[in-house]
């Protein structure tokens, strides 16, 4: 009898700790694909990125980093597709980097665009080669 109790027992032990075991958990480690269309335009005192959000149904947020500055990362919610940089040193070519990142944190590699950041625009107008010169960004994906 007290075989039975104990083979019983073990049995539902067995039993409740297989039903836990049963659920498999899926770890998502994909990242979200990257932005499409960046885009960074010089102006008068700033250089305004714009891009179009991934549709990774977990995408969340970018990750804007950028050099030759040393400066924390900058993240923009979904959504919201544009930011505009401030404070960069004049006639210094600045090259700026978004990630997507999803939920989990996972990031995309990400995409570049390397843009020359200008003085006062109105200084260039007299020579115009000189001002397209400053004016130009290179988007690179």
């Amino acid at each position: 009898m007290i075989k039975r109790i104990l083979f019983y027992s073990l049995f539902a032990i067995l039993i409740i700790f297989n039903a836990g075991c049963d659920k498999e958990e899926t770890i998502d480690l994909l990242p979200p694909t990257e932005v499409k269309n960046l885009t960074a335009t010089p102006d008068d005192q700033v250089i305004t990125l714009k891009w179009t959000d991934p549709e990774d149904a977990d995408f969340e947020n970018v990750e804007i980093s950028y050099t030759p500055e040393p400066a924390e990362l900058i993240y923009v919610n979904k959504g919201i597709e544009e930011y505009i940089v401030e404070g960069l040193t004049v006639g210094t070519e600045h090259t700026f980097t978004i990630k997507a990142i999803d939920e989990n944190g996972n990031k995309s590699s990400g995409v570049t665009a390397v843009c020359l950041k200008t003085a006062s625009v109105s200084k260039f107008k007299s020579n115009f080669r000189h001002f397209k010169l400053f004016k130009a960004c290179l988007n690179i994906t």
